[in-house]
């Protein structure tokens, strides 16, 4: 399997632990507190059922803080985990001369970023900033930066110049430019249209603009105009559904895979053929 699988892999499972240990953590508290959890109402119109105490726990879920398999658990107010990322390095091992994922450093929302001082190995597989990134050190980078999209990009009201954005594709970025630029060599510009408007605006003014900061999903329509980095993140979407049961079980269930205007058809079809 390959390093990208494995990664992913672990960090579901460290994060899946910590969700139960969460809500393990709350129900504790719910007894502690002696919040009765048998306590329900009656299924609504839609057929779900829900928790009386419901506020009571949310509440208490809001206020769960420990130290998780994935990193320290913090909840924030609006029921969200404290964001936190690891920055890793897609390198060649050594030994077995297969590509993994080294951590070379993590971002929390209150530490900022915090690199470890592992050697940053580029593509290629050296360790130097590569040429084609030093000539662009000479001149002075123009970057477009969405609105505030956190904990990403956020705007910071005390701030000045380059200084008034923070967040953590922000800091990621200084600190990969500190390597090959100072900070009068790169200016940062606020976009305030969508996104596919400043990919627009990056495409047909490709001489104004060198580049876009910002957390943006890759479609197909996207790529055809604008080169994208590597994906920093997989996003994979769900939809939850009720379940109707229309029959109840009994003799006559093996119909309900078919409508009975289908099964008439079957039928005629079986004894014209």
């Amino acid at each position: 399997e390959s390093a990208e699988i494995n990664a992913t892999r672990t960090e579901v499972i460290a994060n899946t632990q910590d969700a139960v240990w969460t809500l393990a953590k709350a129900i504790d508290a719910c007894l502690t507190d002696n919040i009765s959890l048998k306590s329900y109402s009656e299924p609504d119109e839609s057929g779900f059922v829900v928790f009386q105490e419901g506020d009571r726990f949310r509440d208490l879920l809001r206020n769960i803080s420990f130290a998780g398999v994935s990193g320290y658990v913090q909840m924030q107010a609006d029921g969200t985990r404290e964001p936190r990322f690891d920055i890793m390095n897609f390198v060649r091992d050594a030994v077995s001369d297969r590509f993994r994922f080294t951590t070379v450093g993590k971002w929390e929302k209150t530490k900022k970023l915090q690199m470890n001082g592992k050697t940053i190995h580029w593509h290629g597989g050296g360790t130097c900033i590569p040429q084609g990134i030093q000539d662009h050190c000479r001149q002075t980078l123009q970057v477009l930066v969405p609105q505030t999209f956190e904990p990403y990009i956020h705007l910071q009201i005390s701030g000045k110049g380059n200084d008034r954005f923070a967040g953590w594709l922000i800091d990621v970025f200084k600190y990969m430019a500190s390597g090959c630029f100072d900070s009068n060599n790169y200016i940062f510009t606020q976009w305030n249209g969508t996104w596919d408007e400043m990919l627009a605006e990056l495409r047909h003014h490709h001489s104004k603009y060198d580049m876009a900061l910002a957390p943006i999903a890759m479609t197909r329509d996207r790529m055809s105009g604008v080169y994208f980095t590597r994906n920093v993140r997989t996003v994979s979407y769900g939809s939850a559904v009720l379940r109707y049961r229309t029959t109840a079980n009994g003799l006559w269930q093996f119909f309900s895979p078919f409508r009975w205007d289908v099964w008439l058809i079957i039928v005629i079809f079986f004894f014209v053929s």
